[in-house]
C-alpha cells in the first residue's frame, strides 16, 4: 500500500527568511477502509500486510480492538514479545541507520546482529532468542568505565550535541491507555487525520514516555525539545526494552475497551508512539468500520509547535532545522522539507 507522503513548505520573503511553516499531509489515513465490508477474521489477518513499518504492531492492534468488540480476552503474549522486538528494531535503525544521510552512519556487525536477534524473538520468544537480543542491544547501548557512550551510538550522540540550539516547547504526552483515548476521542470524523489531545497539538513517543529520565532532562535543557533529546529517549526506551528481555520488567502493556455493541478500541505502544484501532463489528459479523490512528498524525500535526517554531529563521537554517526535526520525529512515510517564495501562494 501506497502510505503516501508529507509536505512542509517554508515559505520565504524575497531576503530569504522564513515567515511561516506549512505542514501538510498526503497520507491516505482512510485506507483501511478496504477492511470495511469483510469478514473480521481475515480483515485481522489482512492487517499487518497492509503497512510496510510496524507491522507486528498494526496486527496487534487490530487483534485487540476485535477481541474488546467481541467481548473477548486480551492477545496472547507472542504477539506482545514481537512488538517489543520490532520497536527495537525500529528505535535502532532510523537514527543509525535511516538518519545515514545526516549522521554519516554504517551498519555495524553488531548491528547485523541486533536485526538477526529481534527476526528471532518476533518468530519465537523463547528464553534463549529474547537474551541474545537484550545481550546485542545491551552491547550497543552501553557505556564504558566513566560513563560514556562508546562506538556509533556515541559517534551520532556527539553529531546531534554540535547541532544548533533551536527550541521549540512541545506538550509531550506519554503512553495512555485505550479507555482515555475513548474519552478524548470527539465525535469528528476529521479526528483521525487531525488528532489532538483536549484541543491541544501534543508530541508522543519515546521522548514522551521517557521525559522524566535524567539523560532526557539533560538534553531537553541542554538542546531543547529535539534530535537530542528524542535519541536521548530511544537509548532509554532501549534498556527498558533490555531489562523486559531479561525478565525483569513487565512486557508493554496492549490496551482494549469496548466502546458499545460490536466496538472495540485498542492502544499498542508501537516504536513511534501509541497506534489505535477503532472497529466496529456489523450485525453481520463483517467488519462495519475500522479506523486507525496513527503516531505520525500526532507528530505532524499542522499546529505542531515545532512547525510553527521555524517562522523567523533563515532559509538554510529553517531547512536545517526541519531536516532534523522531521528525522528525529520519525514519521512512516517520507517528509519532503520545500522552501516556497511566499508570493508564490496563490499559484500553489
Amino acid at each position: 500500500m501506497d502510505g503516501g507522503r508529507l509536505r512542509l513548505a517554508l515559505r520565504h520573503d524575497d531576503a530569504g527568511r522564513v515567515i511561516r511553516a506549512e505542514l501538510r499531509s498526503h497520507r491516505p489515513v482512510t485506507a483501511c477502509r478496504v477492511l470495511v465490508g469483510k469478514p473480521v477474521d481475515k480483515a485481522v489477518a489482512l492487517v499487518p500486510l497492509l503497512f510496510a513499518l510496524c507491522g507486528r504492531a498494526q496486527g496487534a492492534a487490530a487483534q485487540a480492538a476485535v477481541a474488546a468488540a467481541r467481548g473477548e480476552g486480551d492477545v496472547p503474549d507472542r504477539a506482545r514479545w514481537a512488538v517489543l522486538a520490532e520497536a527495537v528494531q525500529e528505535w535502532l535503525y532510523p537514527p543509525l541507520m535511516g538518519w545515514s544521510a545526516l549522521s554519516g552512519m554504517s551498519e555495524t556487525a553488531l548491528m547485523v546482529q541486533i536485526r538477526e536477534s529481534t527476526r528471532a524473538v518476533m518468530q519465537n520468544p523463547d528464553p534463549i532468542n529474547c537474551e541474545m537480543l537484550a545481550a546485542a542491544v545491551d552491547a550497543l547501548v552501553s557505556v564504558d568505565s566513566d560513563g560514556q557512550l562508546v562506538g556509533p551510538v556515541a559517534s551520532l550522540w556527539q553529531r546531534l550535541c554540535d547541532l544548533p540550539f533551536h527550541e521549540a516547547p512541545t506538550r509531550l504526552l506519554p503512553v495512555f491507555a485505550a479507555a482515555d483515548l475513548l474519552a478524548a476521542w470527539p465525535d469528528q470524523a476529521e479526528f483521525c487525520a487531525l488528532p489532538h489531545w483536549h484541543g491541544q497539538a501534543v508530541e508522543v513517543g519515546p521522548l514522551a514516555d521517557y521525559q522524566h529520565e535524567p539523560v532526557v532532562q539533560e538534553a531537553l535543557h541542554a538542546r531543547g525539545h529535539g534530535p537530542l533529546a528524542r535519541f536521548a529517549a530511544r537509548l532509554c526506551a532501549l534498556r527498558q526494552a533490555v531489562q523486559v528481555l531479561q525478565g525483569q520488567a513487565p512486557l508493554p502493556l496492549v490496551s482494549a475497551v469496548r466502546c458499545g455493541d460490536g466496538c472495540g478500541l485498542a492502544v499498542v505502544q508501537a516504536a513511534r508512539g501509541p497506534l489505535a484501532h477503532r472497529v466496529t463489528i456489523g450485525d453481520d459479523g463483517l467488519v462495519a468500520d475500522w479506523q486507525i490512528l496513527a503516531p505520525t498524525e500526532w507528530n505532524f500535526h499542522p499546529a505542531s509547535p515545532w512547525v510553527a517554531a521555524l517562522a523567523g529563521l533563515s532559509l538554510p537554517e529553517a531547512g536545517q532545522v526541519a531536516h532534523w526535526q522531521a528525522a528525529t520525529l520519525d514519521p512512516c512515510v517520507p517528509c519532503d522539507v520545500v522552501p516556497v517564495a511566499a508570493k508564490l501562494k496563490a499559484a500553489l
